[in-house]
């Protein structure tokens, strides 16, 4: 026996074992090891012993990614089974892909990504998030509360959730987030009461899970909960605070098949009776045989070699066959659970999909285009987890660091913008309707011309030559998404006129499909360079906008007969020192009882739509932050925000010199003018 050992294969098993997260992750390491014993029983992987190291990432994605070097570098790893949050994995990658080793991933995330680097086990958006919206639809809930923590995960699926809710008509009553290391969600809770949803989305993970139901439970809200990571291990610690509320997952082990009852008999005779088993156990210890399958194939334990035969891999797993999609993803079933009594860590399945979903990372881009689009498509899109990520790595820093005031201030800023980022990703989705349907009708051209002998290289030169023409503009749409999305970190030279024609090709469609028309003035020869943040002056200009959209849509639903008009005037003082930006609206003006109140943190005029930030933090922006003025008056009709900033003078003097002057972009549904005077 001894003899038969004298070789070993070490893989890496990279889990928090510590930290918020560790609840969660702890019994990933209790399934890996579990079937690496009964491989090792069995004669091990091509007469090898697996010897599996144990790193702890501690919940932290920096200590992840410090452990993910330590395995390589001192251990001579090459396959690594591990991580939980996205924000781990985007951490780990970099240090999988410079070493060309493999990462498996065991838990349900966002998407957007693929690399030949990590097999994706646990699932994607469309196997779990749109059937389990489907399921709500079909019970009748319509108006949904996002609830989630601060990461790259919960930020994703509830900006697929918005779009998906809205596009069938429903409605996304409330948006909040907390900090992944929050235990206090009363706030979040009171804003549920106030909103009155039919249903919650719960994105929460961890220790925060835990926490939110405690106090939702104790709350005595009756509303239904219906959770995307909660698990049974993390049921049965509830003790009964999550009884009555569902959970959506590809596995749950009430699951009522052989496979299942063998795998649960053996899991709780090693470990202990009391012990449930969740989804993501299930994906950890599907994960060994696999790899184990691939290496066999390959006859070699290089990860290259296991790369290029992971394909089609099949596996009996506890939920039935499960198979390694091209894409290094895997196709399964979907379930919504009704969670037991007593916190017993037991589901109900209340509903399946019957078949096995297809992954699809790309929200189905990949199954649509031909390859050449494809691939500009998957590479715009791949850029939203990253520009969340980085928003969300500043956030994070600048939740912590209580001592900072302006890094507080930053962080509600950031989280201002992202109230936004739900509308404006339903406006991509609205710029993307029509030339996904001008490409579909090329490519549905194809055959007939190949029937009539038209399908030569003129042919083939114009298919193309209109085909990257509109995925161009698809991408563009998401480069601007990124552009705004992110924070300017520090001042710059920008052109107001520019920022301002920017955001609006952005949100026209917004106002044009509400009946709201803007109309933009440029006084001749104006000065519009100034120094200062551009993404966040932008963020100004929208909240202002916002503002006065909101008061002007109100009127005009008043039955006076007024159409809803906004006017932005940019013209400099008279010794062009400071450019203005005055914003006036048709809207019948503020009221004077509230007019000296609507740049205090908090007020707020829109009852349980608002949150009283937006207008604090644009007068913060302007004034403490890029050296300007921000005001507000009532005019006959409406009421006006004017904006002023300091020009830069160098700008001034090299427009002086010049004589030149750019003429505003004309964009078709908004009315541009140059003026002498404003």
């Amino acid at each position: 026996m001894i003899a038969k050992w004298i070789k070993t294969v070490s893989v890496g098993l990279l889990h928090s074992l510590t930290g918020s997260m560790a609840i969660s992750e702890r019994p990933l390491v209790d399934a890996i090891s579990m079937a690496v014993d009964e491989i090792n029983t069995a004669g091990g992987v091509m007469g090898y012993k697996i010897e599996p190291i144990v790193e702890d990432g501690a919940s932290s994605p920096d200590v992840f990614k410090d452990k993910a070097q330590m395995l390589f570098h001192r251990h001579n790893i090459t396959n690594v089974f591990g991580c939980w949050t996205s924000s781990a994995r985007k951490a780990v990658m970099p240090v999988i892909e410079a070493n060309d080793g493999l990462l498996w991933y065991p838990a349900m995330y966002e998407g957007l990504e693929e690399s030949k680097h990590i097999v994706y086990s646990g699932g994607c958006l469309n196997q779990q998030i749109e059937p389990a919206l489907d399921w709500a639809f079909t019970n009748k809930c319509s108006r949904f509360f996002l609830i989630g923590a601060d990461n790259v995960f919960c930020h994703t699926a509830n900006l697929l959730a918005r779009v998906l809710v809205e596009d069938r008509g429903g409605e996304i009553t409330a948006e909040q987030y907390t900090h992944s290391c929050n235990t206090d969600f009363a706030a979040a809770i009171e804003r549920i009461w106030e909103t009155k949803p039919d249903i919650i989305l719960n994105t929460l993970d961890g220790d925060g899970c835990l926490s939110f139901f405690k106090q939702y439970h104790k709350a005595g809200i009756s509303i239904p909960v219906l959770s995307a990571s909660v698990s049974e291990e993390q049921i049965q610690a509830m003790a009964g605070y999550a009884c009555g509320h569902y959970a959506c997952q590809s596995y749950f082990q009430s699951l009522d098949i052989n496979e299942n009852h063998t795998f649960i008999d053996k899991f709780r005779t090693k470990y202990g009776r009391n012990r449930v088993i969740s989804d993501t156990v299930v994906s950890a210890y599907c994960q060994i045989y696999l790899w184990k399958q691939a290496v066999e194939d390959a006859a070699s334990f290089d990860a290259p070699e296991v790369r290029a035969n992971l394909h089609g891999q099949r596996f009996l797993s506890p939920a039935g066959y499960i198979r390694v999609e091209p894409n290094n993803h895997i196709m399964k079933k979907a379930y919504v659970g009704l969670i037991g009594n007593h916190g017993s860590g037991q589901i109900q399945i209340v509903w399946n999909s019957l078949n096995s979903i297809r992954p699809k990372p790309w929200l189905g881009v990949e199954e649509e285009a031909a390859m050449r689009p494809k691939n500009l498509l998957k590479n715009a899109l791949g850029k939203l987890p990253q520009v969340i990520h980085d928003k969300m790595d500043l956030n994070d820093k600048a939740a912590c660091d209580e001592r900072t005031l302006r890094r507080k201030a930053q962080l509600l800023i950031q989280r201002s913008k992202l109230s936004t980022m739900g509308e404006m990703l339903n406006n991509i989705v609205h710029q993307w309707k029509q030339p996904l349907n001008a490409i579909a009708l090329k490519v549905q051209d194809i055959s007939d011309a190949y029937a009539f002998g038209q399908l030569d290289a003129k042919y083939i030169n114009d298919l193309v030559e209109v085909t990257m023409g509109q995925i161009e503009f698809m991408s563009k749409t998401l480069d601007e998404f990124r552009d705004f999305s992110l924070p300017s970190k520090t001042k710059q030279e920008f052109d107001v006129q520019s920022a301002i024609e920017e955001l609006l090709s952005m949100f026209l469609d917004v106002y044009r499909m509400q009946n709201i028309d803007i109309c933009l003035k440029v006084e001749q020869d104006a000065v519009l360079t100034t120094k200062g943040h551009p993404n966040e002056f932008k963020q100004v200009v929208l909240n202002i906008l916002n503002n006065s959209k909101d008061a002007a849509l109100t009127r005009v639903k008043s039955g006076l007969g007024v159409s809803g008009r906004i006017e932005i005037n940019i013209s400099n003082t008279e010794d062009k020192s400071l450019v203005v930006i005055a914003i006036r609206d048709n809207g019948g003006g503020i009221p004077d009882d509230i007019i000296g109140k609507i740049f205090e943190a908090y007020f707020t005029t829109k009852d349980n739509e608002g949150t009283g930030i937006g207008l604090s933090m644009s007068k913060r922006i302007i004034e403490t932050n890029m050296g300007g003025s921000l005001t507000a008056r009532n005019i006959t009709g409406g009421a006006e925000f004017v904006i002023s900033l300091n020009t830069v003078t160098e700008a001034a003097t090299r427009q002086k010199d010049s004589g030149a002057y750019r003429e505003p972009k004309r964009s078709a549904g908004v009315f541009w003018a140059v003026t002498d005077t404003i």
